[in-house]
C-alpha cells in the first residue's frame, strides 16, 4: 500500500514537471535564471567558543565590495515599509528592500576538521553544527553560490558565485576579501593545505590562483576542454589539480604554474569520458563517475583503488570521506527516490544503503571526515549514522533531521498589508510579512488519504485559502481557525483556483477543461463552463453592476473572457502569460501575432488592445492603479502603460518566479519555487 502511494506520488511529480514544461514553453522562460545580484547580507549566530577564529596577523583586504543600494532585509530581521506607492513619477527610485529565504541547495560539504557543515544555495552560504544540525551562521548574498571550500584549519570558507566573484569569510561571518574571477560562473574552489593559496575555476576555462596573504592574483592557468568543474591541491601543497570534462586531470606546479604529467582517468565502454570528478583526502585521491560505472584513483600514481562497473542505475553523485576510507555513491534509484550506497575503499565492500525518499528535489550529500556520518540535503537536512552496521549492509537510521525549505513552494500570492502567502505541494501554508521581515507558519493541512499532491492554490488574504489536489478535490482552510472543508469538484487534477474579489465565490479549473464556479461558504456549484482546454491560471473581474462579473482564463491555447451572468465566452485572445489587475480592469499578456513577440495591455472585458511593449521578459505584473507594467526577464523593468515608455531598468535582476504588486501598490514582490521572497519598493 505504501509503495503504491509512493509510486503514485512519483508519477504525479513527473506529471507536474511536464505541466511546468508546458507552461514554461508557453511563456518562453528566459535562460539567464541563475543570477540575482545584490549587496552581501549577513546574519550570524554566535559561534561556539572553541570555534571562534583566531586573529590573523595581517588583515585581508576587502577590495571590491561596495554596496550601492539599500541593504535588503532578510528573514528574521525587522524593517518598516516606506508606504510610498510605486508610481510613474518615482519608478526610477525603486530598489530591492527584501531578500528572504534560504534558496535551493547547490552544494554541501564538511570542513576537514569535521567542526563545520557548509551549504551553498541560490541565496547564500550557511554553516551548521554537524552534530545536531543547528544553524550557526547565515550569509545571504542574493546570489547563486555555485562552489564552496573550507580552509584546512576550518577558520575560513570561500564561495564562488554566478557572476565570477569569489568571497572569503571567516567562520564568525566577517567578510575577509572578495576576489575577481572574471564574469562567468565559478564552479570549483579549493584552499591549499597550508592556507597560503586559494584556487578557483569556472566557465571561462581558467583556474585562478590567489595568495591569501594579500589577495593578489598570482596567475590564471588555462585548461583544456571547456569549463573547470573540480580543483584541488596535492597534500603537500606543491601541485594544483584541475578537471574539466575530459579523460584526464591536469596538473601544474603551484610555484611556477608549469604543466606536469596528466592523470589519465580513462573512458567508459562506450568511449565517453567521466561526467564528474570529486577530490578527497586533501587531494590524495579522486573519484570519477561515468554513466554507469565509478573509479577511485590515487593522484600521485594514478593507481585505481576501486572500480564499480555495470551499475544498474545512472550515477547522480559522489562523495569521499576526508580520511580516504569511505565512498558514497548516489544512483537514480526507484520511485521512492535516489539510492545512496556506502563503500569501504580498503576492502571494496558495500557497507550501507540509504534511501532518503527525496523524490521532489535535487539531492546533495556529504560524508563526515571519518566516514561515520552521511548528511543529505533536499527539502530536509538529514544526518545518517553509518557506524552502527560494522561490515553488515544496513539501512542506517536517521540521527537528525531539519526542514530546509518548503517542498516546492510553487504557489505564492502577494496579499493585503504586505503579506506574501506561500503554499507547498505538500499542503503547508506559510505567510511572509514584509513589514516585519519574518516568516511564520499560520496554517498546515494534512493531506487526506485521497490526496497525494496539491496542485493549485488560491488565497483570500486573512480569511480563506483553497488547495486543489491531484484527485480532483478542493480543501478550504479558514486562516483564523484553521478549520478545513473538503469540496469534491473535478474528476481529475485541479489545475487552477481563484476567489472572487468579495470572497463569495470560488472558481476552479480541471485538467479536462471543466470550469466550476461555486458559491461560498457551502460550495454549491453555481456555474459550470467548458473552456475546451486546461486552464492553468484564472482571475475574476467584478464590476459594479449586479451581473456576476467575468472570469478570465489562461488556457494552454489562449486567454478567454467569460461572462458569468450569461455563461458565454465573450472573447478569445491569442496570448499567453497573463496577469490581471481587477482594480484597473486591465490584462497583460504575451502575444506572438505577426511573427513578433509583444506584451499587450488589454482592456477588460472587451479585450481591446490599449498598449504594446517590446518583449523583455515573461513575468508580468500591473500596478493596482493601472499606471505601471512590471516585466521580469533577464532584467526587471518598469514601463508606463499610458505612453509605453520605459521608466526604470534594474539590470541583471532576473525574475525566475511570479512577480506581483501588493494591493496597496507600495511593493513589487517576487516569489521563487524554493520559498524565497524578494521585494522592491521606494525607500
Amino acid at each position: 500500500m505504501f509503495i503504491g502511494r509512493v509510486a503514485r506520488k512519483a508519477a504525479l511529480w513527473m506529471m507536474m514537471a511536464a505541466w511546468a514544461a508546458v507552461i514554461i514553453a508557453g511563456c518562453g522562460q528566459v535562460q539567464e535564471i541563475f543570477s540575482t545580484p545584490s549587496p552581501w547580507v549577513f546574519s550570524s549566530v554566535t559561534p561556539r567558543a572553541s570555534q571562534t577564529p583566531a586573529p590573523i596577523n595581517t588583515p585581508l583586504p576587502v577590495a571590491i565590495l561596495t554596496p550601492t543600494q539599500v541593504t535588503p532585509v532578510q528573514q528574521g530581521t525587522g524593517w518598516q515599509q516606506s508606504g510610498k506607492v510605486i508610481s510613474v513619477e518615482n519608478a526610477t527610485n525603486v530598489q530591492q528592500v527584501v531578500n528572504a529565504g534560504q534558496g535551493s541547495p547547490l552544494q554541501i560539504m564538511f570542513s576537514s576538521d569535521g567542526q563545520w557543515l557548509g551549504l551553498s544555495t541560490t541565496n547564500g552560504v550557511y554553516l551548521y553544527d554537524p552534530t545536531n544540525l543547528e544553524r550557526l551562521l547565515s550569509i545571504r548574498t542574493g546570489e547563486h553560490q555555485l562552489s564552496l571550500a573550507f580552509s584546512a584549519d576550518g577558520r575560513f570558507v570561500a564561495s564562488g558565485d554566478w557572476h565570477g566573484r569569489v568571497a572569503v569569510w571567516d567562520t564568525a561571518g566577517d567578510l575577509q576579501m572578495e576576489l575577481d574571477a572574471g564574469t562567468l560562473p565559478v564552479l570549483a574552489a579549493a584552499f591549499s593545505p597550508d592556507g597560503k593559496w586559494l584556487a578557483a575555476g569556472g566557465w571561462d576555462g581558467l583556474i585562478r590562483l590567489w595568495g591569501m596573504e594579500d589577495g593578489t592574483l598570482q596567475r590564471a592557468i588555462p585548461v583544456r576542454n571547456r569549463a573547470v568543474r573540480a580543483v584541488s591541491f596535492s597534500s603537500d601543497g606543491l601541485l594544483l589539480y584541475g578537471w574539466a570534462p575530459g579523460e584526464s586531470i591536469q596538473v601544474w606546479g603551484v610555484d611556477d604554474g608549469k604543466s606536469r604529467d596528466d592523470i589519465y582517468l580513462g573512458k567508459d565502454a562506450l568511449g565517453y569520458p567521466p561526467e564528474k570528478a570529486v577530490f578527497g583526502q586533501q587531494g590524495k585521491q579522486v573519484a570519477v563517475y561515468f554513466a554507469r560505472s565509478i573509479k577511485v584513483f590515487t593522484t600521485r600514481s594514478g593507481y585505481t583503488r576501486l572500480a564499480l562497473n555495470d551499475l544498474l542505475d545512472s550515477v547522480q553523485g559522489l562523495a569521499l570521506s576526508e580520511d580516504g576510507n569511505t565512498l558514497a555513491v548516489m544512483t537514480a534509484g526507484d520511485t521512492m527516490g535516489p539510492v545512496i550506497e556506502i563503500h569501504d575503499l580498503e576492502s571494496g565492500i558495500l557497507i550501507a544503503r540509504v534511501q532518503p525518499s527525496e523524490t521532489g528535489s535535487r539531492l546533495q550529500m556529504a560524508l563526515s571526515p571519518d566516514g561515520e556520518r552521511l548528511i543529505t540535503l533536499g527539502t530536509h537536512l538529514q544526518s545518517w549514522n553509518l557506524s552502527a552496521g560494522g561490515n553488515q549492509i544496513v539501512q542506517p537510521e536517521i540521527s537528525g533531521m531539519k526542514e530546509f525549505y518548503p517542498a516546492v513552494a510553487a504557489y505564492g500570492l502577494a496579499g493585503m498589508d504586505g503579506k506574501v502567502y506561500l503554499a507547498s505541494s505538500e499542503g503547508s501554508l506559510e505567510v511572509y510579512d514584509i513589514d516585519e521581515g519574518v516568516s511564520a507558519s499560520i496554517s498546515s493541512i494534512t493531506a487526506s488519504p485521497e490526496a497525494d499532491l496539491y496542485t493549485s492554490f488560491a488565497i483570500l488574504p486573512d480569511e480563506l485559502a483553497a488547495f486543489g489536489d491531484a484527485e480532483g478535490s478542493i480543501t478550504l482552510v479558514n486562516l483564523t481557525t484553521s478549520e478545513t472543508i473538503h469540496l469534491p469538484a473535478h474528476k481529475g487534477v485541479v489545475r487552477s483556483l481563484a476567489f472572487s474579489i468579495d470572497g463569495t465565490r470560488l472558481a476552479s479549473g480541471g485538467e479536462d477543461g471543466q470550469i466550476l464556479v461555486q458559491d461560498l461558504p457551502g460550495g454549491s456549484p453555481a456555474t459550470e463552463l467548458d473552456a475546451g482546454a486546461t486552464a492553468f491560471r484564472m482571475a475574476f473581474l467584478q464590476t459594479e453592476a449586479a451581473d456576476n462579473g467575468y472570469l478570465i482564463l489562461q488556457t494552454t491555447a489562449d486567454i478567454q473572457i467569460w461572462s458569468l451572468k450569461d455563461e458565454v465566452l465573450l472573447k478569445q485572445l491569442a496570448a499567453q502569460c497573463m496577469t490581471v489587475s481587477s482594480e484597473s480592469s486591465l490584462l497583460a499578456g504575451v502575444s506572438y501575432g505577426g511573427g513578433e513577440a509583444m506584451v499587450n495591455i488589454y482592456h477588460l472585458p472587451d479585450g481591446e488592445v490599449l498598449q504594446s511593449f517590446p518583449l523583455e521578459g515573461y513575468r508580468l505584473a500591473i500596478s493596482p492603479d493601472g499606471s505601471l507594467l512590471a516585466m521580469g526577464g533577464k532584467d526587471l523593468t518598469l514601463w508606463s502603460i499610458d505612453n509605453g515608455n520605459l521608466l526604470h531598468r534594474l539590470p541583471d535582476t532576473p525574475c525566475c518566479g511570479p512577480i506581483q504588486f501588493t494591493p496597496d501598490g507600495a511593493s513589487l514582490v517576487q516569489i521563487l519555487l524554493d520559498g524565497s521572497v524578494q521585494a522592491w519598493e521606494i525607500p
